[in-house]
């Protein structure tokens, strides 16, 4: 998909409001589960407006992973990061089109590339760790958390369960797999919860 040409903005706000009201429009579909016309709105969304080029083919990407459509989901990630090549998320959400379409060594790269880009950010670290699961990564896995644990204990406990939580809601996640990775994950919270409690220990023991 070729990028729209930047129109002449001569109304900053009212363009910003109407992109906002489109977007509306486009959550309003998805919480009703009518996901083939959400897409249909994100897609009126790229060619009226421009600069909502990026939000539109991410907000398509997630419905198509969702629907474990990852080719399609993959070309909106691709299409995204031609707006922001830099962006650690589009490389996380790519990697896991990859993993899902076969493509494992495609998808450690991009684990890769993404935390090379931001190594701070604590969710990125935590899907890094969640797709090295899915890759039979667990070693890996339990690295990224490590990571993100050094960056913020109590951050990471957070996000980790609602995490885990939407990644086993995945229909695109058989349940076999659901099994066994609830099992695994439930170890990895245990040792997320004991690397924190060791560090409030550590800290005790300074004071």
């Amino acid at each position: 998909m070729d990028m729209p040409k930047m129109p002449e903005i001569k109304d900053v706000e009212a363009l910003g409001d109407a992109v906002d009201m489109l977007n509306m429009k486009c959550e309003r579909l998805i919480d009703k589960k009518d996901y083939k016309e959400a897409i249909k709105c994100y897609d009126e969304m790229v060619k009226t407006f421009a600069p909502a080029y990026f939000m539109a083919n991410y907000k398509k990407g997630l419905i198509y992973l969702g629907m474990g459509e990852n080719e399609k989901a993959k070309e909106c990630f691709e299409n995204a990061l031609r707006m922001s090549p830099n962006n650690s998320g589009m490389l996380i959400n790519l990697a896991f089109c990859e993993a899902r379409m076969g493509q494992k060594g495609n998808a450690r790269t991009l684990i890769q590339k993404a935390v090379e880009k931001e190594p701070n950010e604590v969710i990125i670290l935590l899907l890094a760790a969640i797709l090295c699961y899915e890759l039979g990564d667990k070693g890996e896995g339990k690295k990224y958390i490590d990571s993100a644990m050094k960056v913020s204990p109590r951050t990471t406990v957070d996000l980790w369960g609602i995490t885990v939580n939407g990644y086993l809601n995945d229909p695109d996640v058989s349940s076999e797999d659901k099994v066994e990775l609830r099992a695994e994950l439930a170890e990895t919270k245990a040792y997320v919860e004991k690397i924190r409690v060791l560090a409030e220990a550590e800290k005790y023991k300074k004071k």
